[in-house]
């Protein structure tokens, strides 16, 4: 039997001002580190990357809802299934925010080598748009144009 990991980076960092505890508290519950230095964020995913949050997080992260904003995010992000991408686009249409994109780039590898078992996927996250493709897709249009 095989073992298959995901891991995942986030760039750029983010301003630790920028990120409440309940944005990292989320994070956190879709299988985030979070490392902060200098006054910046940077997140990653070294186990996986959970795609989506599960309707019994509402209660982990209620004691870090305080406002009604904060109260109708966690509302929002369970009810809507929020993916990662999708938290960082919230947080970039966010007042007071400088960074214009979120890159998240993810790999997926195994401990045999098999074919298939390898790859990634890279997301391009903006106030307005998620784009998301994998190395495999990449290919096939790379094939297309040969």
């Amino acid at each position: 039997m095989s073992n298959s990991y995901c891991m995942a980076t986030v760039e750029p960092t983010i301003p630790s001002q920028l990120l409440t505890e309940l944005d990292k508290q989320v994070f956190k519950l879709l299988g985030a580190t979070i490392e902060e230095h200098d006054g910046e964020c940077y997140i990653f995913f070294t186990d996986g990357v959970w795609l989506l949050l599960d309707n019994y997080m509402d209660e982990e992260l209620s004691e870090y809802a305080v406002t009604d904003e904060d109260k109708e995010f966690v509302k929002s992000i369970i009810e809507n299934d929020y993916s990662v991408q999708e938290i960082l686009q919230v947080i970039l249409n966010r007042p007071n925010i400088n960074t214009r994109t979120f890159t998240v780039m993810g790999s997926f590898t195994c401990d045999k080598m098999r074919p298939g078992e390898f790859g990634g996927w890279v997301s391009l996250v903006s106030a307005d748009n998620i784009l998301t493709e994998s190395t495999h897709s990449m290919l096939a249009k790379m094939k297309e144009v040969i």
